[in-house]
This record gives C-alpha cells, sequence and structure tokens, in this order.
C-alpha cells in the first residue's frame, strides 16, 4: 500500500440526510486507499453525503533549478558562422586559383 495515499471518510455538515442513507461508507474506508482516487469516485463519495480527504503526509520534495545560455545569440552565432564559412571559401578559391597560376607558368 502506498504511503501516499492514506484517506478518512468524514460527513459534511449539512448533509446529514444524504449521510444516513450510506452509515457504511466510512467503514469502507480501505477500499480507497493505497490508490490515487479519480474525481468521479470523489463526487460520488461527496453526493453521499461525504467527504473523502487524504491524511498521510506527502514528503515535500526538494529540488534546485540550474539554467545555463550561451552568451551568443542564435542569430549572431548563426552569421558567424555563415562568415566563418566564406573566410573557407575564399581561402579555397584562393589556393586554386594559386595553383592554377603555378601550372600555367
Amino acid at each position: 500500500m502506498s504511503d501516499k495515499y492514506v484517506y478518512s471518510i468524514e460527513p459534511v455538515k449539512g448533509f446529514e440526510l444524504l449521510s444516513k442513507m450510506a452509515p457504511n461508507l466510512p467503514k469502507q474506508v480501505d477500499r480507497y486507499n493505497g490508490r490515487h482516487i479519480s474525481l468521479n469516485e470523489r463526487f460520488s463519495i461527496y453526493e453521499r453525503g461525504y467527504i473523502i480527504k487524504n491524511i498521510a503526509k506527502v514528503p515535500e520534495t526538494k529540488f534546485s533549478v540550474t539554467l545555463t545560455y550561451n552568451k551568443i545569440l542564435p542569430r549572431e552565432a548563426t552569421i558567424a558562422k555563415m562568415r566563418a564559412m566564406q573566410a573557407a571559401n575564399e581561402k579555397r578559391t584562393m589556393a586554386k586559383d594559386a595553383k592554377k597560376d603555378a601550372e600555367a607558368k
């Protein structure tokens, strides 16, 4: 049985007439313990004049979030890559031209 899902069924004030129609419902709390209760089941219990409450303490989950980001904006990074590619292409083109000139002489 899960420790997170331990319930108690208590009568709702003002719904005493409905509570009298289902007097055994608080005794059937074991049917609901150990599992998540759907919204439909909760409303069904409420319509009978009872409310279901979680009595188990859920441990607090502590966590920390660390965000890291690149200081170069995506557009600036793209422009820098394009300029680097253009420079590399120019170097290749100049090397090919120099090689052709050397072969021609």
